[in-house]
């Protein structure tokens, strides 16, 4: 059994940490959207402040060219002047630049606030804690791994079938509404419930068998027992059905599949 997601939780900030989550630790559980790590944001914030008083100066500068702009264009109606007045007469090269820069000053902010936002570091779905990294009071950098975390929404198990077994399944025409019954020696008693997502294209170049990729849903929480990742199951399709059958034991077996019968006069 392994998680469908798992994945380097990494930061995309620098900063020291001011705190942890109480279940960021191995083997901790957590769900989607907890915050597992703050980096300290005071930096961050001043960042904001910082890109907040450049917006209003980008903003005052563009006023004042775009202001001289319309001075430009009254007065040229004002004194009668022919012709069309130049983009420089007007003074639209000084608005062009500040406006510029007015749009660079709100990208910028825009910037800072994300930034602000990444100090909280949340986590990305459902999961548990396979190892952690880091901890309170340690400085990390963009890109650095905080932890290895692994999704609980969805566990996966690849089975590999040969061609007969895919035949006897009915997975070889459809995968859909393939129902399939997971259980564990190590848990008797306890089954889960999963479906089959699909046949890998490529079989195995070693052993020719075809893997078989089977979704579990909530598999910690599906039953009582968690199906934990790592844990070695047994799985059950739902064959095809068979009319005109009848079951015996594998001893009365002979060679090449074949049994021994009586006829109406009891002669073998």
């Amino acid at each position: 059994v392994l998680p469908q997601k798992s994945i380097s939780f990494a930061s995309e900030i620098t900063g020291k940490i001011i705190a942890v989550s109480d279940n960021f630790s191995h083997a901790g559980e957590f769900n989607k959207d907890d915050i597992l790590v703050e980096v300290d944001p005071k930096d961050y914030e001043l960042a904001i402040t910082r890109a907040q008083a450049n917006v209003a100066s980008a903003k005052a500068s563009l006023d004042l060219e775009q202001a001289k702009s319309d001075l430009a264009q009254a007065d040229w109606k004002k004194y009668g002047k022919s012709g069309k007045p130049s983009a420089l007469n007007l003074n639209l090269p000084q608005v062009a630049s500040a406006k510029a820069a007015y749009d660079g000053a709100n990208a910028d902010l825009k910037l800072a606030q994300r930034n602000l936002e990444k100090t909280r570091i949340i986590a990305p779905f459902d999961g548990v804690i396979f190892s952690k990294s880091v901890d309170v009071g340690q400085f990390v950098n963009t890109g650095m791994t905080l932890a290895m975390i692994a999704s609980t929404e969805v566990a996966e198990i690849r089975v590999s079938l040969s061609d007969q077994e895919l035949m006897q399944s009915g997975l070889n025409s459809s995968v859909e509404d393939i129902a399939v019954i997971i259980s564990s020696q190590e848990m008797r008693g306890v089954q889960w419930q999963g479906k089959v997502k699909q046949i890998e294209a490529q079989r195995d170049s070693r052993t020719l068998m075809n893997h078989v990729i089977i979704e579990v849903d909530n598999p910690f929480s599906q039953q009582k027992m968690a199906l934990r990742f790592n844990t070695f199951v047994s799985v059950e399709f739902a064959g095809e059905k068979l009319f005109g059958v009848y079951p015996i034991n594998r001893e009365y077996l002979l060679l090449n599949n074949r049994i021994k019968l009586l006829d109406s006069q009891s002669k073998l």
